[in-house]
């Protein structure tokens, strides 16, 4: 069954940021499609300026089985391993 995450963000590096975030807290999870779309236009944008959500991102995902998980956890940990050892 394919369940649906809503993100919000000021950009789309900001939607990126948020979304890693979250598949880091949600490892038994397998996203199967990312939309992004332009947030209408509100009077909430024009008084909240630059800090106001303008992006939206609908992640669409599985939550896989409990051994996915592990694996996926464990590439996730190598690829951190990797990355400090790199800097």
């Amino acid at each position: 069954m394919v369940q649906e995450h809503l993100i919000l963000g000021v950009d789309e590096h900001d939607l990126q940021i948020e979304k890693s975030r979250w598949l880091t807290e949600n490892l038994c999870i397998k996203v199967v499609e990312t939309i992004i779309q332009q947030e209408p236009a509100s009077l909430l944008v024009r008084i909240g300026g630059k800090d106001v959500p303008r992006l939206s991102m609908l992640v669409r995902y599985h939550t896989i089985m409990h051994s996915e998980a592990r694996y996926r956890r464990r590439r996730l940990h190598l690829e951190k391993a990797a990355a400090a050892t790199a800097t």
